[in-house]
């Protein structure tokens, strides 16, 4: 898989989409591995370690936020995984 900065999926081969999901098949917006760890019920299940994988996505995303401050797409996705998202708000 080859991420941006915001964790958005730009690219996964054959074998990502068999581990995680089809991410050509959502919506442009939803093609975001945090999203889809923390907003995608069926995730917990799926991963093996789903609090390990979630604690890598908040420190990927704080080390993102502090790099790129003024990035109002990236400030918009923190807040919206903070509004629906218990334990990404902890």
């Amino acid at each position: 898989m080859i991420m941006g900065h915001q964790l958005d999926v730009l690219a996964a081969n054959a074998l990502a989409k068999a581990l995680y999901t089809d991410f050509d098949a959502l919506p442009h917006r939803d093609r975001n591995l945090a999203r889809f760890i923390f907003l995608d019920p069926a995730t917990r299940n799926l991963l093996a370690d789903w609090r390990t994988a979630a604690r890598g996505a908040v420190a990927v995303l704080r080390l993102y936020a502090g790099r790129h401050p003024h990035d109002h797409r990236l400030t918009e996705m923190i807040g919206e995984l903070s509004v629906h998202d218990e334990d990404f708000r902890r």
